[in-house]
């Protein structure tokens, strides 16, 4: 029919119009304008995702998974795939994280091989829409505020990541946490396990009064697989809920037959490996009537029983991870399959028979190796490890892997001095010594709450709780005799801001080089280095007055040593190092050492040397808040110093520097409580004129008048010094144990006034602590008067002004914990000097106060005497390239007579073999004339002669043969 042939013109017509549309597109999709549109058969490009557009939101997801498929939750190296690597998956795919490093990423719970949740939780930081919101914050890069498009309409987490998840593996609900340091794993406040299994022949009854056994804080290193491999050693938990009861609304609930579904529920805070599981395995065999419930007690008793008896797991496959509580976590969006697990039950529960021969097998199924001909009572089993036992074959396992590891890099060390020899490029110190010197340090600050990296010290070093300072214990007096070894009365620094100078007859302050003159000429800790060191680095910090003290400090020589490096940097860090020695004094405040980049790059320029290595660093706390808020004030400044302490031993440990490294950590005096109201005033208790030199605690006075009058001043302090908190002293009267009368600049026809402890003198101390009110704000905190700050300078044998001494390394002994009251030795600051000197491999400096006999039991290698001292300097002496000539002669000489001594050795014993191969001695021929007589008697008489003689015994045996010849045959007829 024509109308037909019509219609298919029309449908032919419309192909075309398809076809020519479609080839039009192909090949109009080069030049058409971006309006159009045109796209063609080209593969569309994909846009780049920049994540920095978005801010990130800290959100808690609920996971809900059967693991029967996967080899437990957590992500492993080994294992195949997981439920966390499936997730992290999805959220890369998502870019609704960048990594996991950066994601903040903690998990409830990690869950075994074939164990499934229902609820488990984990807390990361998501990529959001949002601007601001719970949860909702900037981070560093971030440029939210620059994206065109904004919504108040949050990403649908559930639904994307679902969309990217098996089937197996469902996001139910999401809550956003207001806090930002919201842990999944430390905020959850309980987690609930559940356990589905059959009836069977069990008695519900039976279990719970087991379980209840189990409810409490307890060891429970016996019902769980010790993990002493990743250093768990604590196995005490706590456990509030164990309970046994059949499933809610279980269709087979009425039925004669055995199964039934029941399900047994364990509450807690937190669980051991494999805990849930031993648990079960141990309850099923109450609820058979195979043990009785008092079983749990034995077992829970570790000192009775400390091993666990070697029974069987459940089975992991009916464990499911129910719940984790959380404090007011209210899920945004919550899509649960509510009969995920109910359908899953039921559709077990129809695969299995009912019939009751089958009673015993549907639970004993769920425990393998639990089907035995005759049945083995708990307590009789075979016992595994014990904890000690486990431990002590982990420890021996690592020492076997260590020495492994060490002959590895034996081998190694042995492959790179042999071929990779000359082209080694040292950029690590042969040996180094770090000093940290403190200020107000005591003993008691030294806690592991507080310092725990000063512990950690203690651990692998010594510690000493009593360093008694040089009197007067003030800070600057004490460094001068840790530089120098000497008494206050030998380096002349009797102060810490200034000193009257008798040859000056002024005051001079302690930026001046003239304070530091004397100090300067007997030469410091760094200057022996020097002299018997010349090529090694030398670094200084935090003590400003070193160039009135060391020579090499000039500043006209002192270069930057990045000079590549912007202001900012440079401004943070200012470690320099002179063009001619390798030294670089450094300074570095605490706020820049707060900073962890500022202080990484310090340490970084500190060790990067080939040669011998001393740095010094000197901290002002916590003895300058201790000063300002009182010695118990002082907690937070001590937490600062150990966390710098702390970053340098992580950077010596991450470095490898540990063997080749000593730390030493010591302290400036301590202080001690003042109250305002105990400071007095001196010039207030005397009406005559006088001059005071010093600072508190102990002044110098002397009378401006005639000498009468200095001699009324004296009886004016005298009379008082009773009820005043003071002594008076005469210089003849300072005590010599204070090693301080003996200076230049002790005033003469003056007396001195040592305040008692807890007294200060108005007269200097009164503006410090105006200026420390001020400073730390202390104006409105509570009376003036009640106020308590901190002082020091008291007699050396008060235990406040004590210090604490840690030090750790190669050349200290390890773990030696001293406590205060079993110091037997008293150790001085000056002790200090020759242990340093020791420690840095330099000779003893002459003419020294300080003795290293005090602290040579904390030394690990102690100094050697004699002998080996002298073969010490002979190796020293050989290995200076200025005697190599020298040391060439000597060896050659050496070689020279040893060959000669040999070759004479050689002459003397080859003339003696000569000697032996001669048929007659001397001897022999006299004996021969002897036996013409009786020659009987003669061989006796010449055995017993020559019967000791070992080179004589063939001798004897051929004079014999002639003698027996001359009387059977004789020549003579006479003899005959």
């Amino acid at each position: 029919d024509e109308s037909d042939v019509r219609k298919l013109r029309l449908q032919v017509q419309q192909l075309k119009n398809i076809i020519k549309k479609l080839t039009g597109q192909d090949q109009g999709g080069a030049e058409s304008s971006p309006s159009t549109g045109g796209c063609g058969s080209a593969k569309k490009s994909t846009r780049k995702f920049d994540a920095t557009l978005f801010k990130k939101r800290h959100v808690l997801l609920q996971i809900a998974y059967f693991g029967w498929d996967y080899h437990g939750f957590a992500v492993q190296e080994i294992a195949g795939k997981t439920i966390e690597s499936e997730l992290f998956k999805a959220l890369l795919r998502t870019r609704l994280i960048e990594s996991r490093e950066t994601s903040n990423y903690h998990r409830c719970g990690r869950t075994d091989k074939g164990v499934s949740a229902l609820r488990q939780a984990v807390s990361i930081d998501l990529r959001t829409q949002l601007m601001e919101g719970a949860g909702v914050f900037d981070y560093e890069g971030c440029r939210a505020q620059e994206r065109v498009k904004t919504t108040s309409e949050e990403i649908d987490y559930c639904k994307i990541l679902n969309s990217n998840l098996p089937d197996h593996i469902q996001v139910v609900a999401w809550a956003p946490c207001a806090k930002l340091d919201f842990s999944a794993r430390f905020d959850c406040h309980s987690r609930t396990y559940k356990y589905f299994f059959p009836l069977s022949n069990m008695n519900l009854d039976h279990i719970n009064e087991a379980g209840s056994f189990l409810i409490g804080s307890h060891d429970y290193r016996n019902f769980c697989k010790l993990d002493v491999g990743n250093g768990v050693v604590n196995y005490i938990r706590r456990i509030d809920q164990v309970k046994a009861q059949f499933s809610d609304n279980d269709p087979s609930e009425g039925r004669s037959g055995g199964y039934r579904m029941c399900v047994l529920t364990v509450v807690g805070k937190a669980f051991l490996w494999h805990q849930i599981r031993c648990i079960v395995a141990v309850l099923f065999r109450v609820g058979e009537g195979l043990e009785k419930p008092t079983v749990i007690q034995e077992l829970l008793d570790i000192d009775k029983n400390p091993s666990r008896p070697q029974y069987s797991m459940a089975s992991e496959v009916p464990l499911n991870l129910f719940d984790c509580q959380y404090d007011g976590s209210l899920w945004t969006d919550h899509q649960v399959k509510a009969s995920m697990l109910k359908a899953a039950l039921d559709e077990i529960e129809s695969c299995v028979s009912s019939e009751d021969c089958f009673k015993t097998f549907q639970t004993r199924c769920l425990v393998p190796n639990s089907n035995t001909k005759s049945y083995i009572p708990l307590m009789n089993m075979l016992k595994c490890n014990s904890l000690e036992e486990k431990i002590h074959h982990n420890e021996a396992k690592k020492q076997r892997l260590q020495v492994r590891i060490a002959e590895m890099k034996i081998l190694l060390l042995g492959f790179c001095l042999l071929v990779l020899q000359p082209w080694r490029v040292a950029t690590k110190p042969k040996t180094a010594t770090i000093l940290i010197v403190m200020d107000g340090l005591r003993h008691d600050y030294v806690t592991p709450e507080d310092t725990p990296h000063l512990n950690k010290m203690i651990d692998s070093g010594v510690f000493l709780p009593k360093i008694i300072p040089e009197f007067p214990s003030l800070k600057y007096p004490n460094i001068a005799s840790l530089l120098t070894g000497m008494y206050t009365e030998n380096h002349n620094v009797l102060n810490s801001e200034s000193v009257f100078s008798v040859e000056l007859n002024r005051t001079i302050f302690r930026n001046e080089t003239q304070f530091w003159s004397k100090t300067k000429s007997i030469g410091t800790i760094w200057d022996a280095f020097r002299a018997t060191e010349p090529s090694a680095k030398i670094a200084t910090m935090g003590l400003p007055e070193i160039k009135n003290i060391w020579d090499e400090h000039p500043q006209s020589q002192v270069k930057p040593v990045n000079e590549t490096s912007n202001n900012s940097e440079q401004s943070q860090i200012n470690l320099t190092e002179t063009h001619i020695r390798k030294k670089a004094p450094f300074r570095v405040s605490m706020d820049e050492l707060n900073n962890q980049t500022a202080l990484q790059k310090a340490l970084k320029d500190l060790f990067n040397t080939d040669e011998k290595l001393f740095g010094t660093m000197f901290f002002n706390e916590p003895g300058q808040t201790a000063q300002a808020m009182g010695p118990d004030g002082a907690k937070k400044a001590i937490k600062t110093v150990d966390s710098i302490v702390g970053e340098i031993l992580s950077y010596i440990q991450t470095q490898e520097l540990s063997e080749v490294t000593n730390v030493i950590v010591c302290s400036t005096p301590g202080y001690t409580d003042v109250a305002v109201k105990d400071i007095i005033s001196v010039k207030g208790l005397s009406q005559k004129k006088m001059k005071i030199f010093g600072e508190s605690p102990i002044y110098h006075v002397s009378s401006v008048e005639a000498s009468n009058n200095a001699l009324g001043l004296y009886w004016d302090y005298q009379k008082v010094q009773a009820d005043g908190g003071f002594k008076v002293y005469v210089t003849e009267a300072i005590p010599d144990k204070w090693h301080y009368k003996l200076s230049p600049d002790v005033v003469e026809n003056s007396f001195m006034l040592v305040a008692k402890t807890g007294i200060g003198f108005a007269e200097d101390l009164m503006p410090r602590i105006e200026h420390l009110r001020a400073k730390y704000k202390r104006t409105n905190h509570g009376s003036f008067e009640n106020e308590i700050y901190g002082s020091s300078g008291y007699d050396p044998s008060f235990g406040h002004m004590q210090t604490a001494f840690v030090a750790t390394g190669p050349a200290f002994k390890s773990g030696l914990r001293i406590i205060p009251l079993n110091q037997s030795h008293a150790v001085s600051m000056v002790d200090l000097f020759p242990l340093l000197c020791h420690v840095l491999e330099i000779d003893p400096v002459p003419h020294r106060n300080g003795s290293l006999g005090h602290l040579m039991y904390v030394l690990a290698h102690p100094p050697s005497k004699g002998f080996k001292q002298t073969i010490d300097k002979f190796v020293k002496y050989v290995n200076e390239p200025q005697h190599l000539p020298l040391t060439v002669a000597c060896l050659i000489a050496l070689t020279v007579f040893a060959i000669s001594k040999m070759c004479v050795l050689a002459a003397r014993r080859r003339h003696r073999r000569l000697l032996a191969q001669q048929g007659f001695r001397y001897s022999q021929v006299r004996n021969n004339r002897r036996l013409v007589g009786n020659p009987e008697d003669d061989l006796d008489g010449y055995f017993d002669a020559e019967e000791d003689e070992e080179e004589g015994r063939s001798d004897k045996q051929e004079l014999l043969r002639n003698s027996e010849d001359k009387l059977t045959n004789p020549k003579n007829p006479a003899q005959a």
